[in-house]
C-alpha cells in the first residue's frame, strides 16, 4: 500500500472589481442625431471568492501483477458579493446594495479509480483503465451576475430630435419624461432593480450542482523495444 492524503485550498483569490466609465453617448444617423444612450456610472463592480477548496485521499494496492489506484476527492467553492455604496451620478441618486451570499456554494464528492495489469508478467503489455469525476473550474461569473448592479438597469436610450442643429440636447438629461428634443428614457426604472430571472437554488446551493464530467479510460499498451511503444484505447466522457 501507498498512501496519500492532501488538499488544496485557494481562499480570496478573487478580489475583482471593475469600474465602469462614460455616462453618455450620442447617436447620429447620416450625420443626424437621432438617439441618446445615458449610464448610471461610474460604479465600482465588486465580485469575490471565498473559498476553492480540495480535500483528497488516495491509495495504491499492488497485488502481483494488478496494481489499483483509488481515491476520493472532497471540493467546495463559494462565491459572494460584498456589500457594495455607489455614490450618486450624475443622472441616477446614491445607491446602496446589501452583501448576497452563496452565489455559488457547492460541494462535490468526486472519485477516482485506476488501475493496470501487466499481461504476460514480463512488462512489456498492460491493460490499463480508469474511472472518475472531474468538476468544472470556476471564477466569478455567477457572482457577476448575481450582483445587484449587474441585474439593475444601468443604461437606457432615449429619442433626440436636435431641432436647431446645434449638436446638443436642447433638454434636462435628468428628466425620465419627454422635455425639449429628447424623448422619455427606454426604461424608467433607470438606476433600479429590473425584473429579472432569478438563480434557482439547485443551481447555486448544494452537493453535484456544479458543472462535472465523468470519464471514463480503457487502454492496452505493448512495447515494441526499448523506447518504442504502442498504445490504443477508448475514450469517453459525459
Amino acid at each position: 500500500h501507498a498512501y496519500k492524503v492532501g488538499f488544496q485550498l485557494e481562499q480570496g483569490i478573487s478580489n475583482v472589481g471593475t469600474t465602469r466609465y462614460g455616462d453618455i453617448n450620442y447617436g447620429l444617423l447620416n450625420g443626424v442625431p437621432n438617439r441618446i444612450t445615458q449610464f448610471a456610472t461610474p460604479y465600482l463592480e465588486k465580485l469575490r471568492i471565498k473559498a476553492d477548496l480540495g480535500l483528497f485521499v488516495q491509495d495504491q494496492w499492488k497485488i502481483q501483477r494488478l496494481t489499483l489506484n483509488y481515491g476520493l476527492r472532497f471540493d467546495t467553492f463559494n462565491g459572494y458579493v460584498p456589500p457594495q455604496e455607489i455614490p450618486a451620478t450624475r443622472f441616477v441618486p446614491a445607491r446602496s446594495y446589501a452583501e448576497v451570499r452563496n452565489v455559488p456554494l457547492w460541494r462535490d464528492l468526486n472519485p477516482r479509480l485506476g488501475g493496470s495489469y501487466d499481461l504476460f508478467g514480463d512488462g512489456r503489455t498492460a491493460l490499463k483503465a480508469s474511472f472518475g469525476r472531474y468538476v468544472s473550474k470556476s471564477g466569478i461569473t455567477l457572482q457577476r451576475n448575481n450582483n445587484p448592479i449587474t441585474t439593475s438597469v444601468t443604461q437606457v436610450n432615449r429619442v433626440w430630435s436636435d431641432g436647431n442643429g446645434n449638436y446638443q440636447p436642447d433638454c434636462e438629461l435628468t428628466n425620465p419624461l419627454a422635455n425639449g428634443e429628447c424623448g422619455v428614457i427606454s426604461d424608467l426604472n433607470f438606476g433600479q432593480t429590473r425584473v429579472n430571472t432569478r438563480y434557482a437554488d439547485d443551481v447555486l446551493l448544494g452537493f453535484g450542482a456544479r458543472e462535472s464530467n465523468w470519464d471514463v479510460t480503457t487502454e492496452v499498451q505493448h512495447q515494441l523495444t526499448p523506447g518504442i511503444s504502442i498504445n490504443g484505447g477508448d475514450y469517453r466522457n459525459w
